[in-house]
């Protein structure tokens, strides 16, 4: 797990958001606000977003809380790997946000970070 993940406001625009991307090298960025998690901007997202809106420049200056501040797949940090790995694969996505149990962001868990577990 990742701890103290890099993270965005849900505010910034959608440009900024994948400048951020580009910057840090992080293919999903949680959104936080007040230190809880409200949501998850994906490379995916982006690509999706910018097809939606037939690659108009103008669509990059919006915020993204609108757009990607949604239900958000996560896991608690008091559950162990296998519970992790489940969700993930029940949930076809390749990381999971780690939450405290009042949803204030603690860490990220992605693909490799289970791999580098495992050996």
């Amino acid at each position: 797990m990742t701890k103290k993940p890099f993270f965005i406001s849900p505010d910034i625009s959608v440009l900024d958001a994948i400048k951020s991307m580009a910057n840090t090298h992080y293919r999903r960025l949680p959104l936080v606000k007040d230190k809880k998690l409200v949501g998850i901007f994906t490379s995916a997202d982006a690509l999706s977003y910018l097809k939606q809106n037939d690659f108009n420049f103008s669509a990059l200056f919006v915020p993204v809380s609108p757009t990607f501040a949604k239900k958000v797949y996560f896991i608690e940090k008091n559950r162990d790997l296998s519970e992790a790995i489940k969700e993930m694969v029940v949930r076809d996505v390749g990381g999971l946000p780690v939450v405290d149990a009042n949803k204030n962001l603690e860490g990220i868990i992605t693909e490799r970070d289970i791999l580098e577990e495992i050996v």
